[in-house]
């Protein structure tokens, strides 16, 4: 079941939702939190192909070498459309400002806007998983429309859609194979929800070496 955008702010407020700021030295971020549908997701910086960047390199065989990218952290992207790319699907990796952590029982989508899907652009992005930790989300945003794309830093790009996943998942087993890798993010994290604190020092009372 997908949430909606007030109950994403509800959760922010209680802490089931985390959202930090990566250009305010990763402080909670303030202002405009959420979207029609989920969190907001703005442009931080922008991954590009070489051909697109403009730095193909050559290999002695002349051909360019599609691995090397160039990360731009700020100025405009013209984002070329298919027909002018030839073979090349023109597509950029885009990263979020934002960097969040969802509590447990929560997975969070993203989806591109609508600004995009009019211009014919699609998003490939990954899940965000319940309890890890706080990350940016990044996506690979295709244009396959007849025109060109602008893009630049501050921009909005998509939302992250949270889901509530129905679960009877015993929080001890998970803690078991943490508590063995003695990982400090998660023993000592202090704003781990009451129940999963609670699986932590059940396991604890029973394990004194962890």
């Amino acid at each position: 079941m997908y949430l909606s955008n007030m109950r994403c702010l509800d959760l922010i407020e209680n802490g089931q939702i985390r959202v930090f700021d990566v250009e305010q030295d990763f402080r909670s971020k303030s202002g405009e939190l959420v979207g029609p549908a989920g969190l907001l997701l703005t442009i931080q910086a922008i991954r590009l192909p070489a051909q697109i960047a403009g730095i193909a390199s050559l290999n002695p065989t002349g051909k360019v070498n599609v691995w090397d990218y160039k990360e731009l952290p700020e100025g405009i992207v013209s984002l070329p459309p298919l027909t002018s790319t030839g073979a090349l699907t023109p597509s950029v990796v885009l990263i979020s400002r934002e960097q969040i952590r969802l509590g447990p029982g929560l997975i969070g989508f993203p989806i591109i806007r609508s600004s995009f899907t009019a211009v014919h652009c699609t998003l490939a992005g990954y899940p965000l998983l319940p309890m890890d930790p706080p990350s940016q989300i990044m996506g690979t945003l295709t244009n396959n429309g007849l025109t060109a794309v602008d893009l630049a830093p501050g921009m909005l790009f998509a939302e992250l859609l949270i889901a509530r996943m129905e679960s009877t998942t015993d929080w001890s087993l998970p803690f078991q194979r943490v508590f063995n890798t003695d990982h400090p993010l998660i023993l000592e994290d202090p704003d781990l929800p009451p129940h999963v604190r609670d699986a932590r020092d059940r396991y604890r009372a029973t394990h004194p070496e962890a």
